[in-house]
């Protein structure tokens, strides 16, 4: 199947065509929501009732910002009083989220769950906070699907035709 990047198609379009190749036809209700999981109690997390996701990593490392612009970003939403819990994946994502906290002024304001959480509790912390901002990445792509309010960063090394909310 010939796919040409200029043709501006949003990924869900092109994974149609693909699969419109082999002769299955997949159809979309524009008022699906993302809502097949089981919800779970975070209790055990300890968190507050409110706060905010953090995702600073992607896995692609051109997507992403420097520890020290992450620093100053996340020191102004916790001096705002807001708590954030930073997600991800892996070491490396693990290592860039402990430097981050290690370097702000409320460090108490922030919790590494960085490979802590199993998929429902993915899901669960997701929808339940009250904002979602990261790098364009899975978690914010996710937090589109929920329905949560997200501010996705981006360097624009990606195409926004293809990876837009799709509607």
């Amino acid at each position: 199947v010939k796919y040409n990047r200029s043709d501006n198609l949003h990924v869900f379009e092109y994974y149609k065509i693909l699969l419109n190749h082999i002769n299955l036809r997949l159809t979309y209700n524009n008022n699906i929501y993302l809502n097949l999981f089981n919800k779970i109690n975070l209790c055990e997390l300890n968190l507050p009732k409110k706060y905010i996701i953090i995702q600073p990593c992607s896995g692609d490392k051109i997507r992403e910002l420097s520890v020290g612009k992450w620093i100053n970003f996340i020191n102004q939403i916790n001096n705002n009083g807001f708590y954030c819990v930073f997600l991800g994946i892996g070491k490396r994502e693990d290592s860039i989220i402990n430097r981050i906290i290690h370097g702000l002024e409320k460090k108490h304001f922030n919790t590494n769950l960085c490979d802590k959480l199993s998929w429902d509790q993915y899901l669960t912390i997701i929808s339940d906070s009250i904002y979602v901002i990261g790098i364009e990445s899975f978690a914010c792509h996710l937090a589109s699907a929920l329905k949560v309010n997200n501010l996705m960063l981006k360097t624009g090394i990606t195409n926004d035709a293809t990876w837009k909310p799709y509607d």
